[in-house]
């Protein structure tokens, strides 16, 4: 009712005739004040992409993160789909990202972007960067917990045994390339989201 009144108030005092008719208006964007917890809002959107009433890019603009191409259609529970346009086995289905997806991609936009800065700041530091990675699972746990969460009733252990596995087979492969020089190294988001459901269909 406060935003109401406020908004009416603006509508109608700092708006001219002309703008109004254009259909101009005032609007309290509450969303920021409502947002909640991370694990709140990963469950939500995980409710809201598994229900096909928001798209992958939406929950990506939701979370200020670029859209990316492809990520447009919503998804359809198979329980919702008409038997003569649900595919069959073997079929188209196993292109169909998980519903989590987004979050994946969010948590290993935030890793990759995390590790390139910090390995170009330490340049050459080959030790440097050795440290950076014993102490870089407290990053990640921090980032990826939440998701663990709410996938945990699909795992078959606890959120902090899959972050602590996902993490150290992430460390394990990005060491094992630097053989001779930190330039070895290779960070890419693909390799991350990988990593990640290895460890989750290992369990």
């Amino acid at each position: 009712p406060i935003f109401t009144n406020w908004e009416s108030e603006l509508n109608r005092k700092l708006l001219t005739d002309s703008e109004r008719r254009a259909g101009y208006y005032f609007k309290f964007n509450d969303k920021g004040l409502l947002r909640g917890a991370t694990t709140e809002r990963f469950a939500a959107y995980h409710t809201a992409l598994q229900d096909g009433w928001m798209n992958r890019n939406e929950v990506r603009a939701l979370e200020e993160l670029e859209t990316q191409a492809g990520l447009d259609e919503f998804l359809v529970p198979n329980n919702m789909v008409h038997s003569d346009t649900m595919p069959s086995a073997g079929d188209a289905m196993e292109e169909i990202s998980p519903p989590e997806q987004p979050l994946v991609d969010s948590v290993a936009e935030r890793m990759a972007a995390n590790e390139r800065k910090t390995i170009e700041r330490l340049g050459e530091d080959i030790e440097a960067v050795a440290n950076f990675y014993s102490d870089y699972p407290k990053f990640v746990e921090r980032i990826a917990m939440p998701l663990a969460k709410m996938l945990a009733p699909q795992l078959n252990c606890g959120a902090d045994e899959f972050v602590r596995d996902f993490t150290k087979r992430h460390i394990d492969k990005q060491l094992s390339q630097m053989i001779n020089r930190v330039g070895d190294l290779d960070v890419t988001e693909l390799a991350i989201v990988e990593t990640f459901y290895e460890v989750k269909n290992g369990y």
